[in-house]
């Protein structure tokens, strides 16, 4: 992942069968802390700066359609 790519994240991480979340990803923590800073881009909090575990982020959002309907 890159700095501003537009990104699929999961509401809960390691949960199967949930929604994903479009977000824009800012900048990288720290290499231990493994988190990433997002923007959330729809849902109910557009525009919302939040950090967030790396497990949380699945795929680009081009690829988010293909991905569920492999989960």
């Amino acid at each position: 992942m890159e700095v501003s790519e537009r990104s699929a994240c999961c509401e809960k991480a390691f949960t199967a069968g949930q929604s994903l979340l479009q977000i824009e990803t800012g900048q990288f923590g720290p290499k231990r802390s493994k988190s990433i800073k997002f923007r959330f881009l729809a849902q109910e909090f557009p525009g919302l700066d939040e950090w967030l575990p790396h497990v949380r982020l699945r795929v680009s959002w081009n690829d988010a359609a293909p991905w569920l309907d492999g989960e």
